[in-house]
């Protein structure tokens, strides 16, 4: 176990070894695998991966915020500085702030996204797979080819979410905060 996943519950969620296809290989409490980082997540970098996502956010934030200041407060001394002789108003360099405030708005929104979807993981106990299964399960028809289930429940998982107390998963023991 490294430092980072040591600082995660030991609950089943985060030491039951899963298969990892893309590497062929099992992990202690494997999320999902990143196909922008190009690894897996998993209970050993899980931590640094919420650090990198939160640190995503705050760079396109401040990348932002500093183009609007550009845009803004600061206009007309950056125009005197990037003024050309064939551009004295400084449009082209304008336009790239534009265009570069646009895209990081796009991509902070992805990083912020994403970082809201993974607290939300961690709030319920879902893993990325488990979530995506279960959101699969709610979309399938009740008479779906994998058998029926029960017109007033989608899953166990979610009855679990939505707070059933009836519900115990067997990995769990009927405790919510273990899952």
């Amino acid at each position: 176990d490294t430092c980072f996943g040591a600082m995660l519950p030991d609950t089943k969620r985060w030491t039951e070894m899963k298969w990892c296809r893309e590497h062929k290989v099992k992990l202690a409490g494997l999320d999902h695998f990143c196909v922008w980082l190009n690894v897996s997540i998993s209970r050993s970098n899980y931590i640094p991966f919420l650090t990198l996502t939160v640190c995503g956010v705050l760079q396109y934030i401040i990348q932002t915020l500093t183009g609007l200041l550009v845009l803004t407060l600061w206009q007309k001394d950056m125009v005197s500085r990037t003024a050309l002789s064939n551009d004295p108003h400084a449009y082209t360099y304008i336009l790239a702030v534009v265009l570069n405030c646009a895209a990081s708005v796009g991509i902070g929104f992805g990083f912020v996204m994403l970082l809201i979807f993974h607290i939300h993981l961690l709030s319920t106990g879902f893993s990325t797979y488990t979530y995506l299964i279960e959101q699969r399960k709610l979309l399938r028809p009740a008479n779906a080819a994998r058998g029926p289930r029960s017109k007033d429940q989608a899953s166990d998982r979610q009855a679990l979410v939505n707070g059933d107390k009836g519900i115990e998963l067997p990995e769990t023991g009927g405790d919510p905060n273990a899952v």
